[in-house]
């Protein structure tokens, strides 16, 4: 009986399933934390001026760029200027000195095709008088000299104003007074470990030690993400470049002590498998992969395995088939 039963079954042989392996571009995040410091808000004092005030171009909350005209004084428009060194003289033709250098730098800045220099030869005053006349000056007799008082020194390329102490239709502020005030500034922001800014408060701020011996260090292949915001590091990568701080602080409450950020490393080149796919065998991990009518064993590290498909880092091309079901056909990893 046992013989007629056996004679009727068809034994089926277990089938071989492949499916194709898919490229896959994969990062890694590390979550940091941001250590800020800000500066108390900066005056913005007045050159040596005298005449009246006929228009105020600035007002609380608004953004002055270095460049920006600030207020009109007797018709001539003055200038934000953020430079290396104010200006402390009248400067003529020929005169040299860095403050010439900062003028001419600063006249660059603007787009204006100064020289890069610290004399003022006949060429760059003629760019200077150009200058002048844009903002109001009278230039139909010739330029006789430069006056200091036409650029307002900044302590920054970009600040935002809280206050602003003049008024049209009163006479200019004397040396050394206001023109207005700008908010608190964003001056630092120390990339550490996100355990060193948890308990950080008013009460309890971050200390330079603890700063020092949470530092975190960015890969040379990483990039430091705020949001979707990518911001530059400084040359030792431990601390956020200071040409990034608006962007944190456009972020962040003003005055905020802490900001959180990723740091983002690429992974190599990695491949998507069926997580059946991944073979573990005594000699360690395998995939194997169809070449032709012939099949070769792969060597596969899994990085991560998710609803039923495999992360793997193995030299495997994306299109390539790889065997779905391993272990039913009877492939190892030898």
């Amino acid at each position: 009986m046992l013989y007629q039963y056996l004679s009727t079954k068809t034994v089926v042989a277990t089938q071989e399933v492949w499916a194709p392996a898919l490229s896959a571009e994969e990062t890694r995040a590390q979550a940091v934390g941001l250590a800020l410091e800000w500066s108390d808000g900066a005056e913005i004092p007045a050159p040596a001026w005298s005449g009246t005030v006929v228009r105020v171009y600035v007002q609380p909350g608004g953004v002055l760029k270095s460049g920006d005209a600030v207020v009109d004084i007797d018709g001539v428009k003055r200038i934000a200027a953020f430079m290396n060194v104010p200006l402390y003289r009248a400067l003529v033709p020929g005169s040299t000195g860095e403050d010439v250098k900062a003028l001419l730098d600063f006249l660059r800045a603007q787009g204006i095709d100064a020289p890069d220099s610290d004399r003022l030869s006949w060429d760059a005053w003629l760019q200077v008088s150009a200058f002048a006349k844009s903002i109001g000056v009278d230039t139909t007799q010739g330029l006789q000299s430069f006056d200091p008082g036409w650029l307002i020194f900044t302590p920054a390329a970009e600040l935002t104003v809280s206050e602003v102490h003049v008024k049209a239709g009163r006479p200019a502020p004397a040396s050394g007074e206001p023109v207005a005030t700008a908010m608190d500034q964003l001056v630092s922001a120390h990339i550490v470990t996100p355990e060193a800014v948890a308990e950080v408060t008013e009460d309890n701020p971050i200390t330079p030690e603890a700063i020092a011996s949470s530092t975190v260090a960015v890969p040379e292949d990483a990039v430091v993400l705020v949001g979707q915001n990518e911001l530059a590091v400084d040359e030792a990568r431990t601390t956020i470049d200071p040409a990034a701080l608006p962007q944190i602080a456009a972020g962040v409450t003003q005055g905020a002590l802490t900001a959180s950020a990723r740091v983002v490393t690429p992974q190599p080149a990695a491949i998507v498998v069926p997580a059946a796919a991944v073979l573990t065998g005594t000699d360690g991990t395998c995939v194997v992969v169809r070449d032709g009518d012939k099949r070769r064993v792969v060597t596969a590290e899994t990085i991560e395995s998710v609803d039923g498909t495999s992360l793997i880092t193995a030299e495997v091309k994306s299109g390539e088939s790889v065997l779905v079901n391993p272990t039913a056909t009877g492939a190892t990893c030898a």
